[in-house]
């Protein structure tokens, strides 16, 4: 049995048997249960160990293989770049921009993506709630 299943028996001990008869056979099934939880526990601290050390293996590693990485780069010439200076720079620039319009026919807000193009100087747009066209968006 495993620990549920040992304490469920204890609780069931405690809810039919008479109080004379309780002493022995409660503690008999307390010692059990916590016997039972013990074994569990250890059994899961070995698990984990062994998470823990197969964590620091693939850390070493993959240290190890950005450290090649970075060697094979600088033996071929090629500059280390930074990505995350990069995607962050790219972060604050906007690629598209947005234009929040108003339906005057049914006051339903929405946006619109306003094309870099220039093609259109009075773009047209179509409500999405009433299907009213707008024009002159800005």
């Amino acid at each position: 049995m495993n620990s549920r299943e040992r304490i469920a028996y204890l609780r069931g001990l405690l809810d039919c048997m008479p109080e004379e008869e309780r002493s022995t056979k409660i503690y008999g099934a307390i010692v059990e249960a916590l016997d039972s939880l013990a074994s569990e526990l250890e059994e899961q601290a070995k698990h984990f160990k062994l998470l823990v050390e197969s964590h620091d293996t693939l850390e070493d590693e993959i240290y190890e293989l950005n450290e090649m990485v970075f060697e094979l780069e600088e033996s071929l010439g090629l500059e280390a770049e930074d990505d995350y200076e990069d995607d962050c720079e790219d972060d604050d620039e906007p690629t598209e921009s947005y234009v929040s319009i108003t339906c005057p026919s049914c006051s339903y807000t929405f946006y619109y993506r306003c094309e870099e193009d220039g093609e259109e100087d009075n773009p047209v747009c179509i409500c999405p709630s009433c299907g009213i066209e707008i024009s002159s968006v800005e």
